[in-house]
């Protein structure tokens, strides 16, 4: 009689209570974050989803607190790519869309630093980039030595007598950076040759046939 009861009350709560079904989930609230610079991982902090039955109220279930119970896709160990506009959100067996940026990395500024190997020169020398170093900033906030990927050049381009410094420049990607050094340029000697048909020096620079 026990169990006839039990049984008869089981059935009373299985038809007081019916299974309730997930139709359907939708984002209610975005991640606090929607905006990548590529390689970092999605982060679904803030995410509130709205989930649908087909009976009764919808409800709100935050990611925080039930995080077992949600997959994205791409998963939160997956770096991103530009090519990612969404993530895949997956819960209880339904899923739906979030909308991502995912910018490049790009070059934002160039800083040139570093001493002069070579601070004395003489006229039409070519300049000693030896000793300089050109580190790159970029729009993640990293930051990286790129001396042997910049294209180094000096204004004025050319060395003249009596010039006492030259604005070092260095560029990649149409970013460029720059710093000034004071250097001594000397006059180039003469050159002097004996003419021997005048029987004198000249110091005209002497032709070789």
């Amino acid at each position: 009689a026990m169990a006839a009861q039990l049984q008869k009350y089981i059935d009373m709560l299985q038809t007081a209570a019916p299974a309730v079904e997930l139709v359907s989930i939708a984002v209610k609230t975005a991640p606090n974050k929607t905006t990548y610079t590529e390689s970092e991982k999605f982060d679904p902090t803030g995410l509130v989803i709205t989930a649908t039955y087909d009976k009764g109220d919808p409800e709100d279930i935050a990611y925080s607190g039930h995080e077992s119970e949600f997959s994205f896709s791409p998963d939160l160990t997956t770096a991103l790519t530009t090519a990612n506009n969404k993530v895949t959100i997956t819960y209880g067996g339904k899923s739906c869309d979030q909308t991502i940026t995912v910018k490049n990395i790009e070059l934002t500024s160039i800083v040139v630093s570093g001493d002069l190997n070579t601070t004395e020169y003489t006229e039409g020398d070519d300049f000693d980039f030896t000793g300089l170093v050109a580190t790159g900033y970029y729009s993640d906030e990293s930051n990286k030595p790129i001396t042997d990927q910049v294209e180094w050049s000096i204004d004025p381009a050319e060395l003249t007598a009596g010039q006492t410094s030259v604005k070092v420049i260095a560029t990649m990607n149409e970013v460029s950076g720059d710093k000034s050094y004071d250097i001594i340029v000397a006059a180039a000697p003469l050159e002097v040759t004996w003419d021997a048909s005048k029987q004198s020096y000249s110091n005209e620079q002497s032709v070789t046939e």
